[in-house]
């Protein structure tokens, strides 16, 4: 990421002016190095430039902020996008819920799940296994399991990760007999 910023430097001395492209790949190379605050300078270097920024720039900024924990950034950037009048998309859907997940914000994770589904977007399994991954570090078994009926429910496919997230939740809450977890993964 530093030899990246130092030729996105070098450019913005020698043109003046740098789009979007290469605003993204400043962000882009930031979010991997792991450097979130940097991508958010880069990010308002954007709009005090009067860059247009993009889907993927927007995406790019939340996964940096996401990588580093900095769910309320990542939130923050999330909302920015509907105020920008850009779409979200699965990518920008995927990267807040992951953050949600890694901080243990269970209510916000299922409130964006909500979101999603008024704005006709079909939550996918990898969605559903962060909002309940989220409830299950939060030690809220029950909204854990809820969110499994849940799953089933809207036909999505449970895979392994929900397996792993209920078998979690079912040890947190001390319902570990052979019949506590049965019941529970009984539906898939």
């Amino acid at each position: 990421w530093e030899k990246a910023m130092h030729v996105f430097s070098w450019m913005a001395l020698l043109l003046a002016e740098s789009d979007t492209v290469t605003f993204g790949a400043a962000i882009s190379a930031c979010e991997k190095g792991g450097e979130w605050e940097q991508a958010l300078q880069l990010f308002t270097a954007m709009a005090l430039r009067q860059v247009r920024s993009n889907t993927i720039t927007h995406n790019a900024s939340i996964s940096s902020c996401e990588k580093s924990e900095q769910w309320l950034h990542a939130l923050g950037l999330f909302e920015v996008m509907r105020n920008d009048g850009l779409a979200r998309d699965c990518i920008s859907y995927s990267v807040v819920f992951s953050a949600h997940q890694k901080c243990w914000q269970w209510q916000q994770a299922l409130q964006l799940l909500g979101m999603m589904q008024r704005c006709d977007m079909r939550p996918s399994t990898s969605s559903y296994n962060a909002a309940t991954s989220a409830c299950e570090k939060a030690s809220k078994w029950e909204r854990a399991s809820h969110m499994l009926s849940v799953i089933v429910q809207s036909e999505v496919e449970p895979d392994a990760i929900t397996h792993n997230v209920m078998i979690g939740a079912c040890g947190k809450a001390g319902e570990w007999t052979q019949e506590g977890v049965m019941h529970r993964l009984c539906c898939f």
